[in-house]
């Protein structure tokens, strides 16, 4: 898709990625942008795979490309997985602002709507002056949810990625 891309000639890629690139980091360690990649899953290293291509079309061949990483997408935050929550609203608003990057290089955003004391950044977003109309939960009501999940086991309790991480 890049290659092609490039050689139509677009000038502006948004590539869909997944908070699922870092789901194996513990849930106590906080994460932004910058964090190292720690996939929980094949889905979350394809997707870390096409992090690093956009990487090197937007440093290679001047392109402009937004990496999106989207997290649990819903209609009402409260129902989205613990701490990882973007109100659909939201992410649509994400895709737009995205839309309007046309400066070549790589830009990488979490796009996961801010939870009051719990370790995941949205500070790129909030930098470029984005403001999430729906906020998800406080970490004191994140924990509680994933204590009281009867489908999570301890490893999935305790990292990023929840049931992507469970062991067999």
């Amino acid at each position: 898709m890049m290659e092609a891309a490039r050689a139509a000639g677009v000038e502006a890629i948004i590539f869909a990625s997944t908070m699922h690139v870092l789901g194996m980091h513990p849930r106590t360690m906080p994460l932004n942008e910058d964090s190292p990649v720690a996939p929980d899953s094949r889905y979350g290293v394809s997707k870390a795979f096409g992090e690093a291509l956009c990487r090197l079309y937007a440093h290679k061949y001047h392109m402009a490309v937004t990496v999106l990483r989207i997290g649990h997408v819903v209609h009402d935050i409260v129902d989205a997985a613990p701490g990882q929550g973007i109100a659909a609203e939201d992410m649509n608003r994400i895709f737009l602002l995205a839309l309007s990057f046309r400066t070549p290089g790589y830009r990488l955003f979490h796009a996961v709507a801010p939870h009051e004391g719990y370790p995941l950044s949205d500070g790129r977003l909030t930098r470029e002056g984005f403001l999430f109309r729906q906020q998800g939960p406080g970490r004191a009501e994140i924990i509680a949810r994933l204590e009281r999940s009867p489908r999570l086991n301890a490893v999935a309790r305790d990292h990023h990625g929840g049931d992507f991480v469970q062991y067999d």
